[in-house]
This record gives structure tokens, sequence and C-alpha cells, in this order.
């Protein structure tokens, strides 16, 4: 028993051997626990209890593209037991209502996406993004696909940053960036289709710098949405800009900065749309001009691999939705701030300071 608890609950204890015996105290039945929005994929503090020592298996999403049949990297690191107020992913909250004189009108979920791994930026890219989305009005859930395993310094920041999120694994063995992107990606999109989440899908990269009205943006979005993004060129105070050119809402045209003799049908980057996820698990909704399944293919370069992508989306600029205010605003940047080489290992700490001299 511990300070503040009730009688009850000093009684519930000691019938599972935790407490003084009371008398003629009979346990209250409690109702059945609802389940989470992803039964099956979780382990509960209680679990994890009992079996202490155990290691926590990385999700891995069901094998329908480039990962099937990979060879596997090496199993995740134990993860601590955990505390009450901590889990593997946060429940679903419900959706929030607004309020106005019309009426009550929900918001759309947001899916936000985010592919990392573990190298000296990563947790500066994380926190960044996490100050963004927690500053975005519920619903929004948060995958988070990480390479190779689920590190034990992400697994610490999710836990942390009071977002509701999914954290799987991508566990290819292969040492292509691009294709480690792609298997990261699609295993998020076989986890949205798995589950049949509802609502508003981006590809939030870590390294790019967002708005805030960005993600209320997205919640207008019918079917697929997008907007210009800003690119920092060089040292100078230059910028390349890419994105579509809009008539009010409708996407007439392309601002694009391409140089490659390769033409892309839609010259735009992940960072520059979004889409509604029922179009992954629901295409005939949509009347979807796809066969087969909507995944991400690791061939293609200088764009091709997104431009490609978006073609199984949509027909042509018609299903097309231009967000920022008609396509006015910049609400993405990319910076490119990551390091040509930094030769210190990832979490790497000095028991004391070095002398000055």
């Amino acid at each position: 028993a511990y300070l503040g608890d009730s009688i009850e609950q000093v009684c519930t204890k000691k019938q599972a051997g935790t407490g003084p015996e009371f008398p003629g105290y009979r346990r209250p039945t409690r109702p059945e626990k609802a389940g989470l929005p992803f039964d099956g994929d979780v382990i509960d503090r209680r679990q994890m209890v009992e079996h202490q020592g155990t290691k926590l298996e990385p999700f891995v999403a069901e094998a329908e593209s480039e990962a099937v049949n990979e060879p596997q990297a090496e199993e995740s690191p134990p993860v601590p037991a955990m505390l009450d107020d901590e889990a593997d992913f946060v429940e679903a909250l419900p959706i929030v209502h607004s309020v106005n004189d019309s009426g009550i009108v929900a918001r759309k979920q947001l899916i936000v996406v985010t592919a990392t791994s573990v190298r000296p930026h990563q947790a500066y890219y994380l926190h960044r993004l996490i100050h963004v989305l927690k500053d975005v009005p519920p619903p929004l859930l948060w995958i988070v696909a990480e390479w190779p395993y689920q590190s034990r310094e992400t697994v610490e920041i999710l836990r942390s940053s009071g977002i509701m999120y999914r954290h799987i694994v991508c566990n290819r063995n292969v040492s292509n960036i691009r294709k480690i992107i792609v298997c990261q990606k699609n295993n998020a999109i076989f986890h949205i289709k798995k589950h049949h989440l509802d609502g508003i899908v981006h590809f939030a990269d870590e390294e790019r710098a967002y708005s805030v009205d960005l993600f209320e943006e997205m919640r207008k979005i019918r079917r697929f949405g997008t907007w210009p993004v800003a690119t920092h060129v060089g040292t100078k105070y230059k910028l390349a800009l890419e994105g579509p050119l809009c008539k009010g809402d409708q996407v007439t045209g392309w601002h694009t900065n391409q140089k490659s003799s390769i033409l892309r049908r839609f010259p735009i980057g992940f960072s520059g749309f979004a889409f509604n996820s029922t179009i992954l698990w629901d295409p005939k909704r949509w009347k979807s001009p796809t066969v087969g399944s909507i995944i991400l293919h690791s061939g293609g370069r200088g764009g091709l691999q997104e431009s490609r992508f978006i073609e199984r989306l949509v027909e042509d600029e018609s299903q097309m939705e231009g967000l920022a205010d008609n396509c006015t605003r910049i609400m993405v940047w990319n910076f490119d701030l990551e390091p040509p080489q930094l030769n210190y290992p990832t979490g790497w700490l000095l028991q004391k300071n070095l002398d000055a001299t």
C-alpha cells in the first residue's frame, strides 16, 4: 500500500497480494477495458512488469513491397517498463469540435509520417518538429518510422513529446539511403491501410521547417492538397520556389527549379502535398485510376519518385486543391543543415568538462 491510498485501493491491493487483509471485503468488478486504437501491437505497463527482461519487438508493417523477405537487422534494444503516464503510443483522443454560429464542425484527423534514423542531428530535428506539432489542435497522429531499429533515444523523445504517436521500424538491411527512406514510408503506408486510419496524410520531413498554420490548412483537403515550398540555395540569400500556381484554389501550373533533363509530371516533393488516407485503403470511393496497391518505389531520381507516387493518387490537376491562401504563402522551408561529416557518435557524453587550453 502507498501513502494516500483509499481503503478500497488498499483492499484491492491485498486481494492482489500487496495490501493488508480486510474480512468480508469483496473486490469490485471492473468493466472490461476498452481497446486501444492499435490493439495487438501494444504492450501495456502490467504486461511489461510481468515480463521484465523480455525485449520489445519492433513493429514491422505487413510485407507488400520491396521489403519482402529482406534480411532482418539486429534486434531492437529492450525498453524499460513504462510508468503510469507512459505508453508505446498515446491513446487516441476524442475528436474535438469547434463551435461557431453555423453549428458544430469536427476537425479532421491529421496523420503525420516522419522517417528518421540515428545520426548526430536526429534529436534536434525531432524536437524542432515536436514543438510545431504540439501547437496543432488535435486530433493528430504522428507515425515515426525509424531505421534500422527503435533506438532508446528516439523512444525517450517520443514518450516525452505529449503527442499521440506510433513508433514503427524498417529493419531492411541495405545501405542505399533512397531505399531506406522508401522502406520507412511504405511501412507507414501499410500501417495506415492495415488499421484503416481515416485522416489527412502528410509526409513531414524532419529536416523541414514548418508553420503551424499549414497543418490547419491541411484539414481543408477533400482529396489531395498542395502548396509551395521554399528551398535555401547555397550560402547566399537566395531561394528556389517549387510548388503549384493557382487560380483561386484550383491548380493551374507549377513553379519549378528543375535542371534535370528528365521531366516530372508533378514537380513537387513530399513536403509539398497531403492527401486523404482513404485513397490508400478505399480507392473505389474516389474512383482511383490506380490498379493494385499504392506504394512508393525506390527507382527514379530527381523527384521522379514523388511524381510517380502522386500519379497513383490523382489523375491530373483538376483533382487537386491549392492551399496556403491560394498558393501565395510559404509555409514550409527547406534548409540544408546536415553536416557533411561528423565523427562523434550519437549519444556521446563527457563525464567532466574538458580543460581549456
